[in-house]
């Protein structure tokens, strides 16, 4: 149960698998591309020696084929204090504006376990990784987040469960050397005691940024109507303004469970996910304020 990477190719063939760490199981690993410098960082969780801790790897992708230079890896938590855990859904994301892979986790060492991230760069000439200091962006132990990179603005935006309990989003800004000193913008809260409608180990991404509409798009449980919805939020700058309540779309779907929310741009849609043995999809159109429910198409159970 270590962490291994591998490349399918587009005629569905696997290439042979790269053994990443043997310190520990692999739990929570996270690939992202790097198409600046056209390379692979790859985002992990080490589980052994009584701790858990995260790093990153960097490498070069070829046909069917991974190398990565394990040795230049970075250490971004080392779990002296207490072990580090993560969303399984979501704790790595690229920036392509700033160049630079946001890893993010709740850190186990510090009194409530709150959640952190930290930015890292890789070294083109031995792909190794360098970790900028990491910051607190909610005091959770819920780790339950997404990172959605905002092409509008340039910036990845945090969305997450804050134990206010409430989903709130801010704005992830980069500098400094290598783009790797984060300041975060102001907490924007949803109106009501919410929770995340999607992540960890049994549900999916439950956040999405929509190209067409410029929004975020999430899936949520509203806990004060005791409904799981789809809602919204803009930004401008660093400023996360939220959607009326009365916007909220409810979730369509036989389950909530192993759920996802995805936006489709060639068809500027939003599709729904969720189910274990049977997996139901729903579609809904988004005008630019307003949802629908795509009635006509209803849920499709496969």
């Amino acid at each position: 149960d270590y962490s291994t990477a591998l490349v399918v190719d587009s005629s569905n063939t696997v290439g042979s698998a790269v053994v990443i760490q043997s310190e520990g199981s692999g739990f929570h690993n996270a690939p992202v591309y790097n198409t600046t410098d056209d390379k692979i960082m790859i985002a992990y969780l080490i589980s052994g020696g009584g701790t858990n801790k995260y790093a990153m790897v960097g490498g070069t992708v070829g046909t069917r084929t991974i190398t990565v230079n394990t040795s230049g890896r970075a250490i971004v938590e080392d779990g002296s204090g207490g072990a580090a855990q993560g969303d399984a859904t979501d704790i790595c994301s690229y920036n392509p504006a700033s160049n630079v892979a946001l890893l993010a986790f709740e850190n186990g060492g510090e009194s409530g376990d709150p959640n952190y991230i930290a930015a890292c760069t890789i070294d083109t000439s031995d792909n190794s990784i360098t970790a900028g200091t990491s910051v607190e962006f909610v005091a959770t132990s819920a780790e339950r987040y997404q990172m959605n990179y905002d092409e509008d603005i340039q910036k990845t935006v945090l969305v997450y469960y804050n134990a206010d309990p409430k989903v709130g989003a801010r704005v992830v800004s980069l500098g400094g050397t290598g783009n790797r000193t984060i300041t975060l913008g102001t907490e924007a809260l949803y109106h009501q005691n919410s929770f995340s409608g999607g992540g960890g180990s049994q549900k999916g991404n439950w956040s999405a940024y929509d190209t067409t509409n410029n929004v975020h798009h999430v899936f949520l449980y509203n806990d004060d109507s005791n409904a799981y919805v789809i809602n919204y939020f803009t930004v401008s700058g660093t400023t996360v303004s939220w959607a009326a309540e009365a916007k909220e779309q409810a979730f369509q779907g036989n389950t909530t469970r192993s759920s996802s929310l995805v936006y489709v741009h060639n068809r500027n849609k939003l599709l729904g996910i969720g189910g274990t043995a049977d997996i139901a999809y729903h579609l809904y159109t988004f005008d630019g304020t307003d949802y629908t429910y795509d009635s006509s198409t209803g849920v499709v159970n496969i």
